[in-house]
């Protein structure tokens, strides 16, 4: 299903999800959500309008996996995040209206774990409500990349944290923050995570389309979609496959020209919707030797490799430890950042808006790490 993705953290669609969601509909086949047994949505009506075509919105029940996924969580927990400054325990107080995770998400023997601890409660309304938003946003985050991995489908938020997270964990946690290009790795690196980010793919006006033409979008327009998400996915791979920087060169100046026509067919196909001004970044990862980064000039933070009108590709974080199985690619994770204001309280560097949009995603993973 490489064009199906997983919403998450929440069950239902929040209202700040909403212009993501206009967004991801228009450009991916499926949109599942992790959604309890017998819990009943409560979708305004465009959702629920947009949801009854049966590919948006579809609920995958997070009991088969909670097992797993708890004992791989409190393995975690006991290794590394008793000693997190972000873990930091607190008394809970639902005055304080700390975020919630519902009880079917949470397997028995974990919840049992998380009560002992005093780090959630468990109130009657069938809910467990956690002290510290971190550990909740983990635990969520660990979730989802399990179901994703398990059903083949890509992770996607308009949430920089938790796309953070996710990547970190897809990573194995190997994650090296203090990224320098080429001959001034600060540890030994044999491969580095790179971001590939593409600009003015989504309708600016999104939220005034109705959800009705949403549908009738998908269905005329299919073809037009699924040729941008393979072209994306493609540059992908190539990228992740290639080792040295000659042929690195090759694949970008042989591939941006494929990516351009694409998402260009992609959005003059919006007529449908008369849709002319377009904003946003999307933006996905994948792992590229460190050879293949060589030829860069050294010792640049998120230094930026390529940056045209419409794709930028920069190095995000190193990887401390290679990808064994070169032939099984990382899951994709996509982000998408709609308004183009990075939200964050680091300076931003000078540069181009691709640059400034890597370092805010780079500052973000060495908090994390840090934390």
């Amino acid at each position: 299903m490489e064009n199906s993705i997983l919403y998450y953290p929440t069950i239902n669609f929040q209202t700040s999800d909403y212009k993501w969601l206009w967004s991801a509909s228009l450009l991916f086949d499926k949109i599942y959500r992790i959604v309890p047994p017998d819990y009943d949505l409560d979708d305004c009506e465009n959702v629920r309008i947009l949801c009854e075509s049966g590919d948006i919105g579809v609920a995958l029940s997070p009991i088969p996996y909670t097992k797993s996924v708890g004992l791989e969580f409190s393995k975690f927990m006991s290794d590394f995040g008793n000693n997190a400054a972000a873990f930091d325990n607190k008394k809970v107080n639902l005055s304080e209206n700390p975020l919630r995770v519902h009880l079917s998400k949470v397997d028995g023997k974990l919840k049992q774990e998380l009560l002992y601890s005093g780090k959630i409660i468990e109130a009657s309304d069938g809910w467990l409500y956690y002290s510290n938003p971190n550990e909740a946003n983990l635990y969520m985050t660990f979730l989802a990349k399990h179901i994703a991995e398990k059903n083949n489908l890509s992770l996607y938020t308009n949430d920089r944290t938790l796309w953070t997270t996710a990547t970190y964990f897809q990573s194995d946690g190997q994650l090296q923050p203090d990224c320098f290009v080429g001959s001034g790795w600060t540890d030994p690196c044999s491969e580095a995570l790179i971001s590939l980010m593409f600009s003015d793919v989504f309708p600016d006006n999104v939220l005034n389309i109705p959800a009705s033409e949403i549908i009738n979008f998908r269905e005329k327009r299919k073809d037009e979609r699924q040729q941008f998400i393979n072209a994306v996915n493609d540059f992908r791979i190539k990228l992740s496959q290639s080792t040295a920087p000659e042929i690195v060169k090759e694949i970008i100046n042989d591939e941006k020209g494929k990516i351009e026509k694409a998402k260009r067919d992609f959005t003059r196909s919006m007529d449908l919707l008369n849709v002319f001004r377009f904003t946003g970044i999307l933006t996905t990862l994948c792992a590229i030797t460190s050879n293949a980064l060589s030829y860069d000039s050294g010792n640049m933070t998120a230094a930026t490799i390529f940056d045209s009108a419409s794709i930028g590709i920069s190095v995000l974080a190193g990887l401390v430890e290679s990808r064994l199985n070169r032939k099984k690619q990382n899951s994709y994770t996509y982000l998408a950042n709609l308004n183009k204001e990075f939200g964050s309280y680091y300076e931003r560097p000078e540069g181009s808006l691709f640059h400034q949009y890597n370092y805010a995603l780079f500052r973000d993973y060495e908090e994390f790490v840090n934390d």
